[in-house]
């Protein structure tokens, strides 16, 4: 299972799609085992909650509960300051678990590679992750 948390951009088919924090949380909750990959953007139309949460909650999970985060989190977000944070975040749960992997779109270049397609651990993306955004 791919998760994409982002309240107003619609994402590719095979990707379950997470307008609020509250609802990406849930999914990482009942689905632990499924969830190989989740994207998250930061500002939601959500009082209080935003992608920067859902990693708090990633992170703290797998400090006190028998919670394993997704093999891969991206982060997608527009916004600078909190991308560096939320990457930052990232970057924690991985000291937890070596194996998982993080990136920046687009900035990362892992985004360039295959003509704009490309496959992590034998998962399928393509750069343009939300319909109607146009592949450079």
């Amino acid at each position: 299972m791919r998760i994409f948390l982002d309240d107003k951009r619609e994402p590719h088919d095979g990707w379950v799609w997470a307008k609020t924090a509250r609802e990406a949380i849930k999914l990482l909750e009942d689905n632990q085992e499924e969830v190989k990959l989740i994207s998250l953007d930061h500002d939601l139309n959500e009082h209080g909650f935003t992608g920067m949460s859902v990693l708090n909650w990633m992170l703290e999970s797998s400090k006190t509960v028998s919670y394993i985060p997704p093999g891969i989190i991206m982060v997608h977000t527009g916004s600078r300051i909190h991308a560096r944070d939320m990457y930052e975040t990232a970057l924690k749960i991985k000291e937890l678990y070596s194996e998982t992997e993080i990136y920046l779109k687009p900035s990362d270049t892992l985004w360039w590679q295959n003509d704009n397609h490309g496959e992590i651990n034998g998962i399928l993306f393509s750069m343009s992750l939300v319909k109607g955004e146009r592949s450079e």
